[in-house]
């Protein structure tokens, strides 16, 4: 909830009328204990650290009153490709932010492998839109403001879906709110659009 999108998320389900427990890297292990055994929604925005939501999952499985568990995955683990991809495409993790990825989605695929109606895996595209935004939107306003350099890898022709930063937390609310959600979701507009 302090993050990139989290704090958008936040905003986005108190705006809903719902109450939200924000949880981050500075919050004591207990306090984290008991927000899970109390929680009937969790959304997990947090970037792949590695060991944590596997240091957590049998809390998370036994959480008596979870009702929906969303977790902020990324498209980018479906590879290039020059058409759109579906949430059964095959993937391909390459770097290692899509590697951590894939295993944490493998893990949490694990936690609900008997509830498979509480998981959502929200599959984000480029999102944009904020200073707190490290993807390649955000870097080039932020050599747009400082006046620095951007590089572009490659000659700039490749192509991403880029979806705006409230646009994700809506869905990712609807999705987390919504019962029959359940399973993989691209979260993306649609079109692609080159550097």
């Amino acid at each position: 909830g302090t993050g990139f999108i989290g704090e958008y998320a936040v905003r986005e389900l108190k705006r809903r009328g719902e109450a939200c427990t924000v949880i981050d890297t500075a919050t004591p292990r207990d306090a984290v204990s008991n927000a899970i055994a109390d929680a009937t929604h969790i959304m997990w925005l947090i970037p792949a650290v590695p060991g944590l939501l596997k240091s957590l999952a049998r809390e998370i499985s036994a959480a008596p009153h979870l009702e929906k568990f969303l977790y902020a995955s990324t498209m980018l683990l479906y590879g290039d490709s020059g058409v759109p991809q579906k949430e059964d495409a095959p993937l391909h993790p390459i770097t290692d932010y899509e590697r951590r990825k894939f295993v944490e989605e493998g893990i949490v695929l694990d936690i609900f492998a008997t509830h498979p109606e509480r998981l959502v895996v929200a599959r984000f595209a480029n999102v944009y839109g904020d200073i707190k935004n490290r993807g390649v939107i955000g870097k080039i306003f932020s050599a747009l403001r400082d006046g620095s350099a951007f590089v572009v890898n490659g000659d700039g022709s490749q192509r991403r879906d880029h979806v705006h930063v409230t646009d994700a937390a809506r869905l990712a609310a609807d999705l987390l709110l919504t019962p029959a959600a359940h399973g993989v979701y691209n979260v993306s507009t649609g079109a692609a659009h080159s550097l």
